[in-house]
């Protein structure tokens, strides 16, 4: 898989308050798509239909990120095997 570019600007967005300040806020987007967190949330769960990509598997599970719980959002392009959206709220 490898990421939309979207996705990939994110890699530099850095935490601007809080315990975090300074560092990466989405670390996790750093291989292009090829880390083992991608494939821990897919086997997670399974994937619905996303209701904005046509073409879309979206997947949501729950999960630790920097010592919180929430909730990993993925959405996959099929068509091309591209991340368009990846990101862990809580």
């Amino acid at each position: 898989m490898k990421n939309s570019n979207t996705v990939q600007n994110h890699i530099n967005d850095i935490v601007r308050k809080g315990t975090n300040k300074g560092e990466p806020s989405r670390p996790y987007i750093d291989t292009d798509g090829t880390t083992l967190l991608l494939d821990e949330i897919m086997n997670a769960a399974s994937p619905v239909k996303d209701s904005v990509l046509s073409n879309g598997l979206r997947w949501d599970v729950e999960g630790v990120f920097r010592g919180s719980k929430g909730t990993w959002e993925l959405v996959i392009d099929k068509s091309t095997n591209t991340i368009v959206h990846f990101n862990f709220v809580n």
